[in-house]
This record gives C-alpha cells, structure tokens and sequence, in this order.
C-alpha cells in the first residue's frame, strides 16, 4: 500500500512538473481564479501583461477594473469575449481574447487571455484606410462605380449619381441595360466581357447614356475586373467622365469646319474673279500714281507760272507805296496789293492742303517766340481790323512760357487764319485772342488758344461742317466774303499733327452778331535754357505805378487791365471821355494823381477833343499820356498835336512789352532797366547794315524788285542771269549774302549752290550764306534746297519786311555758328593743363592704379583706330556714322578723366546728330592733337608709376 501511495506521489509529482512546464512555455496568458474571484496563478505571459502582486486579488477589478463581477464568470459557462486590460507597470494597453473555462469541480476557473493587439491595429488602419478611399471617391469630379458580373450597380460614388441624374439608393442595383439604348449597352457588355477573359483593364472608350430626365448625355471612362480574396471574379469597377459638353464642341467644329470647306470653295471662286479685280486695281494704282505726280508736277509749275509775275507786282507795289502819290494813285495801289495778297493767298491754301492730303506736309521743332508770333500776327491784322472799325486785342496768361520748340511758321498761319476770319466776319465790335496754359510737365506745355469774335456767328447745325474742304456754313458767304473754304480745313489739320485739337463755340444766342469762339490747343517744347530772356515787369520803384485806362471798349479796357496787373502796376478803367476826366481830377483832389493816362484816340469821335483840351489846361492833374492808335487812324496827328508835353503813342493792339516801354520812356526812364529781349521788338540790324549781295535770279522784273528791295533796306547789289554767271562772278568778286533762284536757264540754283560749296570746300573759304528765291512750294522744295548746301529760302512774290527778316535770321544763324566754332579754337589755343584729370582718373578707377595703367595701355594701342573711324565719317559726309563714332570715343575719354578731348568729340557728336559738317574738319584736328597729348601724358605716367 505504501508502495502504491509512493508512485501515484511520484506520478503526480512528474505530472505536475509537466502541466507547469507546459504552462511556463506556452506564450498566451493564463491564469486560473477560484469560486470567489481571486487570482490563484498566473503564468509568466499573464505576468507580462500585469502587476506583480495580482496573486490573492480579485481578478474583475485588478485585471478588468470592473466595479462588479463579470456576468459571464457567473454563468459559470465556456465564454469567448474581447476586453482591455491595462499593465500598471508600464501603461500599456492590451486589446485581448478572452476565454473562460470553468473547472469540472467548480472550485476553480481556468482563463486563456491571447494579445490581439496588433490585430486590433491592424483592423483601425484598414479601417481608416477604406474611410479615407470612400471619401477620396466621394469627392473626385469623375464618377466611379462598382457592378457585379451581372452588370447590376453595387456601388456609386456622388458624380455618378449627378451624372446620371439618379439618387445612390435608386443606382444601387440597376442594370447598365436600364439607362443605355442598345447599340451602347452592348458596347458596354464588350467591354466588361473583354475584361473578364483577358483580366486586363480596357482603354478609355466613348458611349452614350440617357438620364433620369431622359436627356442624351456622352460618356468617356474604362474598365478593371474585381477579384476577392480567393482571386475570383466578383465584378467590375470603373471611372467616366461625362464628355457631353467637349462633344458637342466636336460637332460644333464639324459644323464649322462643313460651313468652313463652303466658304473656302466660296472664296476660291471669289478670289479668281478678285484676281482680275486686283490687276485692273494695280494698273489704275499705277495710273492714278503718275496721275499724283502729274498734278504735283503741274501744281509747281503753277505756283512758279503765277507766283514770277506775281513777284514782281507785289514787289513793284511796295515799292510805288513807299514813294509819294496823292490820295486815288495810292487807293489804287493799295487795291492792287490787296488783290495780290488774296491771290497770294488762295495758291498758298491750295498748295497747303495737297500737302496735307498726300501725307507730304511736316512740322518743324525749331525755335519758337510766342510773343514774338502773336504780336505780329495782331499787328498784320491791325489794319484790315481798323479798316472796319473792329478793335483788335490779344492777352497772353502770365503763366505761358514764351520760349518754345515748335513749328512758328504754321502756328502763325492758323492765327492768321482764325483770327483774319474773325475779322471778315465781324461788321462791329472786337476781336480778341487769348492764350492760356492747360498744362505743363516733364518739358512739355500744352497751350490753349482762343479766338473771340462779335461777328455773325455759326449756326450750331453748320459747326460740324466748317472744318472740312471746301465747305462753308452758309453757300453765300462765298459771293459776298470770298475765301476757298480751305482755310479751317488746313488748320485742322495743322492742330492735329502739332498733337491737338479745334473747336468751334456760339456762346450767344442772339438773332444777330451771336459771334463765336475758336478754340485750338497745341502741344510743345519749353526751351530748357532760351537764348533771350523776356521780363514784362515794371523795375522795383515802378511797382504799382498807378494808371487811368480811357477806353470806350470794355473787353479791350479790361484785357489792358489785366496786361498792367501782370507786369506791376495799378490801373483804373473809364469808359468814356466825362468818366475819366472826373477820375483824373477826383485822385487830383484826393491827392492821388494818377501817373499815366492810357488814351484810346477812337476815343475822340467826331474830332471831340474835349478830354485832351481839360488835360492841356489842367496840367498839373497828370504826368503822361500814351495815346493808343490804330494804323490808319487819321485823327492821332490832330490828337497827338493837342495832347501834354510828356506823351507817346503806341500802336494797337498793344502788347505788354508796349506799355513797359512806352512808360518808361514816358517818365523819362528810357534806357535805364533792361527788360530783356523780344524779337518782335529789338533788332540787330547795325551787325548786317551794309550787305555786298549777289542777286542769281533770270526774271527781270523781279531782279528790278530784289535790286529796289535790297537798295531801301542798305545793301549794295550784283545782278547774276544764271547759276553759270553767278560762279564766274564769285571768281572775281567777295560778296556777304548770295540770293539763288532755284528755276534758271543753263545752271539752276540748286546745282550753282552745289558747287559753290565745293570750292569754299575745296580752297578753305569762308562759307558765304546762300538764300533761295522759289516759285516752286510744294513737297521736297525745303529739303532739296538745304541738301545743297543752302542756309534759308523765301517763296515769292518776295516782300521787303520778310526779306529783311530772313536774312536777319540766316546771318544770325551764322554768326552763332562762327562764335560757336571761334570758343572752341580759342579754347584750344588757350594755355592748356594737363590732358587728364589724374586724381579724378584714379577715383574712377576705385583707386587701382594698375587697373589704370592697363587702362592708359589699351587707349593708347586701341585710339588710333578709333579716330580713324571718325576721319572717315567726316571725308564720307556719313552723319550717322559721325554721331556713333564720336559718341563711342567721347564715352571713353570721359572714363578716362580727359575732359577737353571728351569736349571735341561731344562736338563732333552734335555735328553728326544735326548732320552738319560745317567745320568738322578744324574739329576733329583739335581732337586728334588732344589725343596727342593724353598719349604722352599716358608714356609719361607709366614711367614715373
């Protein structure tokens, strides 16, 4: 028995040894649990997921941390459960499998815990993976879709049901058969069926659907099997695009491109007939071109044909008018000049204006005096006003810059223009022009000019019609004003090229003399630094000069009002004789006498020259009188033979320039203060008094005028028939001035001119100006002549005040030029420093001297040829070529400090710019011996550095 009880020991021992063994090595956790709850043992993967000290404890709170038992623990069945246990040691968590084996004798419960952890992760990740690939679907603008092997929806993404125009619930299920006709059902059935057999997604391929609104819609997309887990074939998924809008665009282009082949077979029979159309259009191009020059031909000749014979009335006019005639002889004669200047006239518009038409007129940017232009211009028009009794004045803004760059020649042909219309138009009253300043910047100004009359007006249906040829507002105006209607029309134009624009204005609505406004702006050039200087104010001890302004008309009063504001003084308006003799005695009386009396002599009507009479017995009640007359006026003897001691008169319309001169002189100042200068006023005739003139003209008759026309204004004259005759004479005799007719027999003007300047060229002599005498006014003339070698011309028929001023300004432009060239060789010939600012070369440098030296050594190699290049511009007459080379060079004597050598091919520079090559040789001599200088100055540095 002991025998027995000693081997099932030892049995259950062995037994016992085996179970812990088994349970030390298996790798899920155990732990058994008795009838009340307490952990009795834990195995070592137990022991990993929990806390050391679990034995004894209760296993629903220490394992669970339950409050309560678990219901399945009390069942007292085989459960399988997941929970979540926690290991204090560490914090893990622990996702597990729970399974609970109650024992046969219910002492005790045996339960298996397996790690599902990572499977648990596993599970989240996939889920959130398969979340984020829904959304993905959900949100892409194709559509997507799934379908069994029937073909029957089992999913769809939100594109696919707007697609389809069906809600998800109402796709899931339906058959692609259910929303295709059946030619695309079965394209779509090839489809799924070719992907079934080869397993390979299809390409995208096209079909056409129909919508829950039974609308036609195309598709695009392609084809994937669907396999599950075991690679069998569950069905098949799919992406479209709906292409409705793309297709409908192809059928549009088909449409197009249909209409298109049309249009071209259209177009390639139109094109054959425009064939035809185009050859006669070239051969009628060709006609109406050589048609063009003809009538340019014929229209020089005309104006040549008619302006020679013309020459010499106008001429002979002029002269018969400055001898003395009795009263008719002289009416008569001023009727002839008349006729002339309207004659004059009417061929310088049509010339005009076929200029403009062809494209062939162009602007000057040369210098322009405003004050210069539109005092002329009023003091010309003066007499044709005053013949009408017509007050003529004209204000000029403080404001406005005098001194412009422009084209004065045309800006004082609209003028004449507007305001001589004006003047034929007004029967009574004034005309008055304005000019203001509308804006000035970056060296710009815009002017606005404006032409006031109190004539009959234009009616306002007739306005938009006046500018344009040949029209005039009314067809009578042309029998009884005269005119070619041609007039605005070039203005017009001239407005547009100088960047402008013209208008016209009725401001009163009145049944007779309504009068108008003409408005025209002009954009120009202010000079930067202008040769003269104008200053239109009164000195410091003339400021508020007080002056009585006694005119009868109130705009003209009021605009000398404005005049003797701007430059300083302090005048006072009466409208009539008892007005302004109160006025004189009243500041008498008060002790305020006023200095000057501004006295319109129309004034006087009727010989009533009761104001002067006053003033001549109360002398003391005034210091001066100016008496503003008119030309013509035949009552300023008789007024100025009444007027006090102290007085002057001056001709209207008066410019500012006027009023400061004559009250200087007035009150005994003359001479004193320096106003500056004016061109319209201040002349330089004692430098060219007495001109030597040579005279090529083949006219006889108007040889008679130059010779008379020259002789009164002091010249002394050598008649030449031709340009062959004026060449031999130039061998025998020195002369100041040459005047060249452009038209003769055996030599012309422009081919005398020519050779002229060769042989002052040729033999080193000095350039002897040479002015044109055309007949000729058409496109090409100006330029023709300044290409041989002219200074200036003047178009006949010549008159005397426009000869003097054209040789004035030639002789002008001359001496300038001579002056220009003297500075410089006296700046040359002067006592020179050295050739190079060193300290500023080195500055330039940033203080390298070696950099300088190699510097110094490539000028040195390299100048040569550089100078060269401009030797060879000069001998080749290439201006461009001139202005490249010298402005390369300048460049890089300039970086080399050398400021006089910079100085001559800065000149040279200028010369090719204004392709002028007048004294470019004696130049580029100064320049190369300069270089001379800058080389040795260069061996002499490099040796003592």
């Amino acid at each position: 028995m002991d025998m027995m009880s000693k081997e099932i020991e030892k049995a259950f021992k062995e037994y016992e040894l085996k179970y812990n063994a088994l349970m030390e090595a298996i790798e899920d956790g155990i732990y058994v649990s008795s009838p009340d709850y307490l952990i009795n043992y834990m195995n070592p993967a137990m022991r990993k997921k929990t806390a050391d000290n679990a034995i004894g404890k209760v296993c629903y709170s220490t394992l669970y941390g339950r409050e309560e038992k678990c219901p399945w623990c009390i069942s007292g069945e085989i459960s399988k459960r997941e929970a979540e246990i926690s290991n204090p040691k560490d914090g893990k968590h622990y996702h597990i499998m729970q399974f609970m084996v109650p024992s046969d004798n219910s002492i005790s419960r045996f339960t298996i815990v397996k790690d599902i952890t990572e499977q648990k992760n596993i599970e989240e990740r996939l889920h959130e993976s398969e979340t984020r690939y829904r959304t993905v679907l959900e949100n892409i603008e194709d559509g997507f879709y799934e379908v069994d092997l029937s073909g029957n929806f089992t999913f769809v993404n939100d594109s696919m049901t707007k697609c389809l125009g069906y809600t998800r619930e109402e796709l899931i299920g339906m058959n692609y058969k259910q929303y295709t006709n059946k030619d695309n059902a079965d394209k779509v059935y090839h489809a799924y069926n070719n992907v079934y057999l080869t397993g390979k997604a299809t390409e995208v391929f096209e079909w056409e659907i129909i919508t829950k609104k039974d609308e036609k819609r195309y598709l695009a997309g392609s084809v994937s099997l669907v396999k599950n887990q075991k690679g069998h074939s569950v069905g098949f998924r799919g992406i479209i695009r709906d292409i409705t809008d793309r297709k409908n665009v192809e059928e549009g282009l088909k449409k197009a491109k249909i209409e298109a082949d049309n249009a071209n077979r259209e177009l390639m029979e139109l094109n054959k007939s425009l064939e035809y159309s185009i050859a006669k259009a070239t051969e009628m191009a060709i006609e109406a071109e050589t048609a063009s020059v003809a009538k340019n031909q014929f229209l020089a000749n005309m104006s040549h044909e008619i302006r020679t014979p013309l020459n010499a009335i106008v001429g002979m006019t002029d002269l018969l008018l400055d001898t003395k005639l009795n009263h008719e002889q002289r009416e008569f004669l001023q009727l002839v000049r008349f006729c002339s200047d309207s004659l004059l006239e009417v061929i310088n518009e049509i010339l005009d204006f076929s200029k403009i038409e062809a494209g062939e007129l162009h602007l000057e940017e040369i210098d322009l005096d405003l004050m210069q232009i539109a005092g002329e211009t009023m003091k010309a028009l003066g007499i044709k006003a005053r013949e009408k009794e017509i007050e003529l004045a004209y204000y000029i803004a403080p404001d406005v810059p005098y001194y412009l760059l422009g084209d004065p020649m045309r800006v004082k042909q609209i003028l004449v223009n507007l305001i001589g219309n004006a003047i034929k138009f007004t029967e009574k009253g004034e005309v008055v022009l304005k000019i203001e300043r509308e804006w000035e910047k970056e060296g710009e100004v815009s002017l606005l000019f404006s032409i006031e009359d109190t004539g009959i007006g234009v009616p306002e249906d007739k306005q938009h019609l006046i500018f344009e040829p040949f029209i005039q507002a009314d067809g009578s105006i042309t029998r009884k004003f005269g005119g070619t209607g041609l007039g605005l029309a070039i203005c017009k134009r001239l407005v547009r090229l100088m960047a402008g624009k013209i208008w016209i204005e009725s401001p009163r609505q009145l049944k007779e003399n309504p009068g108008s406004i003409f408005h025209f702006t002009s954009i120009f050039k202010v000079q930067k630094k202008p040769e003269k200087n104008l200053n239109l104010i009164l000195p410091q001890d003339l400021k508020g000069l007080s002056v009585l302004i006694l005119d009868s008309n109130q705009t003209v009063a009021y605009i000398l009002h404005k005049i003797l504001v701007d430059i300083g003084a302090s005048p006072v308006i009466a409208n009539n004789t008892k007005e302004g003799f109160n006025a004189l005695k009243n500041s008498h009386a008060e002790g305020k006498s006023f200095s000057i009396l501004l006295l319109d002599a129309f004034l006087c009507e009727e010989y009533d020259f009761s104001i002067l009479e006053n003033l001549s017995e109360n002398q003391d009640i005034i210091i001066a009188v100016i008496l503003m007359v008119t030309p013509s006026n035949e009552r300023q003897e008789i007024c100025f033979s009444k007027m006090p001691e102290k007085s002057i008169t001056i001709t209207k319309p008066v410019t500012p320039f006027d009023l400061i001169e004559s009250i200087m002189t007035t009150l005994g100042h003359a001479g004193e203060y320096d106003y500056g200068e004016s061109s319209s006023h201040i002349l330089t005739e004692c430098c060219f008094s007495k001109l030597h003139v040579l005279v090529a003209e083949d006219n006889e008759m108007n040889q008679k005028v130059a010779i008379n026309m020259l002789k009164k204004l002091g010249h002394s004259v050598v008649i030449a028939n031709n340009g062959k005759e004026a060449l031999d004479i130039l061998l025998k005799e020195q002369f100041d001035l040459i005047l060249m007719d452009g038209q003769m027999p055996e030599m012309d003007g422009i081919q005398a001119t020519y050779l002229i300047r060769q042989k002052e060229e040729e033999m080193k002599k000095k350039r002897i100006p040479i002015i044109a005498l055309t007949a000729h006014a058409m496109k090409g003339d100006r330029e023709r002549f300044l290409a041989a070698g002219m200074d200036d011309y003047i178009s006949k028929p010549i008159k005397k005040d426009e000869l003097s001023a054209v040789i004035k300004r030639c002789l002008e432009g001359l001496k300038k030029e001579q002056d220009k060239t003297d500075n410089i060789n006296e700046s040359t010939e002067a006592e020179q420093g050295e050739p190079i600012d060193i300290v500023e070369a080195i500055e330039i440098m940033d203080g390298n001297i070696e950099l300088l030296k190699d510097c110094f050594n490539d000028f040195i190699n390299n100048y040569p040829q550089l100078i060269e290049n401009i030797k060879k511009a000069i001998d080749d007459k290439d201006s461009q070529a001139l202005d490249k080379s010298a402005h390369r060079f300048k460049g890089t004597l300039k970086y080399l400090a050398a400021p006089k050598g910079s100085e001559f091919a800065y000149y040279l520079e200028m010369k090719g710019k204004e392709n002028n090559f007048d004294n470019t040789n004696e130049l580029y001599n100064s320049l190369y011996e300069e270089c001379l200088r800058i080389k040795d100055f260069m061996l002499k540095y490099e040796k003592q550095n």
